[in-house]
């Protein structure tokens, strides 16, 4: 699969008659990495700076990063691939649409900056045709998950640490296992005394 999306290049085909439009869906192989930093930025801002060395993987779209292993702990990721456009286009606005997202999600075309949104799993698009040209177009999703959405305290960025990875399950009562499998965490106080 790795191979595979490393080499994948989506068309887009010419519309059939003047003024119609043109879509791709852009589902198959892409290529993902991870590009966790040491403490967490804001929120509800894109992500503005790039992998120094990004070590890139295939997975399939639409899908999770959970069918990656090494990805699962992830909290800010990066996804690539390309798209054909051909020269007849040239003057036609281009526009990514997506269905939903985890969190919040940055799009770049060609290192070109084109858009960002905050809303967690809503349906939205961006128009990318700054960064469209004639020819090969590199495309950039960067999507900052539900880790970033745990707290905004600006003051305490490492409270995200302390209550993300709690293990799925503990040697205690049912209703405490149930709270940390629903997503509820426990409060700081509980886990010190803990001592995990």
């Amino acid at each position: 699969m790795d191979i595979e999306a490393s080499k994948k290049i989506f068309d887009v085909p010419v519309p059939g008659e003047a003024g119609k439009r043109s879509s791709v869906a852009l589902k198959g192989n892409w290529e993902v990495c991870r590009d966790d930093e040491q403490l967490p930025g804001e929120v509800a801002a894109p992500i503005k700076d790039f992998p120094e060395a990004p070590h890139w993987v295939g997975i399939a779209v639409p899908g999770d990063k959970m069918q990656r292993p090494e990805l699962v702990m992830a909290h800010r990721l990066w996804y690539r691939t390309r798209i054909h456009v051909p020269a007849s286009l040239t003057g036609r606005s281009f526009h990514l649409v997506f269905p939903q997202n985890n969190l919040n999600t940055t799009v770049y075309v060609n290192k070109v900056y084109c858009g960002f949104n905050k809303n967690p799993f809503a349906h939205f698009e961006i128009d990318v045709t700054k960064g469209v040209k004639p020819g090969i177009n590199e495309v950039w999703i960067g999507i900052k998950d539900a880790y970033y959405g745990y707290s905004a305290n600006p003051k305490d960025p490492m409270k995200l640490r302390r209550h993300y990875n709690l293990p799925l399950s503990l040697p205690t009562t049912a209703s405490r296992i149930w709270r940390i499998r629903s997503g509820t965490p426990f409060s700081r106080e509980y886990c010190r005394r803990r001592s995990w």
